[in-house]
């Protein structure tokens, strides 16, 4: 190792770009521009050398150098505090040790004071993956991601797994103290560690009532999923088709229902609202090849496709909004309208293509929605909502979190149309596995399953419930929600 006496150094986030303006200078960021009007000339060449890599401010501003001018500059990086990335190096090497990199526009980042025999450990909820060649700690609950550029400190965060003071961390990692005080003081500061209370010997994250259900991996994955939470990469340049062409194999084509009888016929939204009910038993008549039809027409047809234009992607019109990303696999059990077998839905042609009719496989798929959903036995058809991941990141704002909600969406559009036709929906908790992936002929990693729906005939006993009464009767709804109720106990 090199001098063991540890500098501070600063430098921007790699996405600023530095532009002179004619009163001074602008800097673009990914948050918005931020105008720095008439600096110093000391202050102009500080920003110059930040956006190039980390910088110690004392090359640029010696510290017995003009104390108005070391002032305006300590103002103007707080100002910048949520682009400025705060290293650790040493004295003699150019090789920062550690950053601190703000990943939101309300970051805020302040070395914390870590006494020598302080205990502390690692954050319960931070995560640790490789990103661009280095080690990255990152964690839900803060505005910062810490990036590892030597592996002295990866030992410095292999001691910080249990509870340990600074000077038994250093012991450890065999890590001179002046650099392991700076280490744990940048990692508290940034919130991937946290120091014990010596009034109670505790973390106080340990008997956080907010935290009690969270899982480190789903906290994450809801905080980078939001905006404002996160500064994911933006959006690719995507190849994939907003549609998907159908698979080869035998096609069916669906029955369309005719959309103003449906308007003069169909009962009201709230009535079918109020009637949507969740079904684990079903009736023994098929649900019909024209009903199929009719579901899928009705809730997840391509209406349009709007055409690519200057920064927006090739897009598409339905009934649901989507980026266009999920699709559905139609599973049909015997005894039913359609032939035993797993289909592909075709939104645009409004048809189903079989792409396997393996009995095994059919069983398994509906066999294991039967145990998912608790129902009374297999579902008569289950259709299985896919995303194509790779059009979906190609959305800006949408990613994995924005296609789990346009999921639920179809799920929902899925469950009212099917309640306006009289039969019986369900939505079941997906559990996606490598033979469901084969049961489907995908690749998992490229499509998945992020949903199921399961649909058919009401129960005989419900039959007479089945059309919706109109909503201009107080009681129907405390009355029919009594029936089923009854009979689905």
């Amino acid at each position: 190792m090199h001098s063991t006496r540890p500098i501070a150094l600063w430098s921007l986030r790699e996405d600023v770009l530095l532009e002179t303006a004619a009163s001074g200078v602008v800097l673009l960021t990914r948050w918005g521009e931020i105008r720095v009007d008439r600096p110093d000339p000391l202050v102009l060449e500080t920003l110059r050398r930040m956006s190039f890599g980390p910088v110690n401010l004392d090359n640029v501003v010696p510290p017995d150098g003009d104390e108005a001018v070391r002032r305006r500059l300590a103002g103007l990086l707080d100002r910048l505090r949520y682009v400025v990335i705060r290293s650790i190096g040493l004295a003699d090497s150019g090789r920062p040790l550690l950053s601190v990199v703000p990943i939101t526009p309300d970051a805020e980042f302040r070395p914390a004071s870590v006494p020598a025999e302080g205990r502390l450990r690692l954050s319960r909820m931070a995560t640790m993956r490789i990103q661009d060649g280095g080690l990255m700690v990152e964690s839900p609950l803060a505005a910062h991601r810490v990036v590892v550029h030597h592996p002295l400190i990866g030992g410095v965060l292999a001691a910080l797994a249990a509870p340990a003071t600074p000077t038994v961390v250093a012991a450890q990692a065999r890590v001179p103290y002046d650099v392991v005080a700076e280490v744990v003081s940048h990692l508290v500061g940034a919130g991937m560690a946290v120091a014990e209370d010596p009034a109670t010997a505790r973390f106080a994250e340990d008997t956080d009532p907010a935290l009690r259900f969270w899982s480190p991996h789903e906290l994450l994955f809801h905080a980078r999923g939001r905006a404002g939470r996160g500064d994911g990469p933006p959006a690719p340049d995507g190849e994939e088709a907003v549609v998907k062409g159908p698979p080869p194999g035998p096609r069916i084509e669906l029955y369309r229902p005719a959309l103003p009888d449906l308007l003069a016929h169909d009962p009201p939204m709230t009535a079918v609202l109020e009637g949507r009910r969740s079904y684990h038993r079903f009736g023994a008549d098929p649900v019909t090849a024209e009903q199929v039809g009719e579901l899928l027409y009705r809730a997840a047809r391509l209406r349009a496709l709007r055409p690519a234009g200057p920064g927006r992607p090739e897009g598409s019109d339905r009934p649901y909004p989507s980026a266009g990303e999920l699709e559905l696999y139609v599973i049909v059990d015997d005894g039913q309208g359609l032939p035993r077998a797993v289909y592909h839905y075709d939104p645009y042609g409004h048809a189903l293509t079989q792409v396997n009719a393996t009995a095994a496989d059919v069983s398994d798929l509906l066999e294991a929605c039967r145990v998912a959903g608790r129902l009374d036995r297999r579902p008569p058809v289950l259709m299985a909502i896919t995303a194509r991941f790779r059009l979906a990141g190609t959305h800006p704002g949408g990613g994995y979190a924005g296609t789990l909600r346009h999921a639920g969406v179809l799920q929902q559009s899925l469950c009212l149309v099917a309640t306006a036709m009289g039969l019986a929906p369900c939505t079941v908790i997906a559990h996606d596995d490598e033979r469901r992936a084969r049961a489907l002929r995908l690749d998992w990693r490229v499509e998945s399953t992020v949903g199921d729906f399961v649909v058919g005939t009401r129960p005989d006993q419900l039959r007479e419930n089945a059309n919706l009464v109109a909503v201009n009767d107080p009681d129907w709804a405390r009355r029919g929600q009594e029936v089923i109720d009854s009979q689905l106990r």
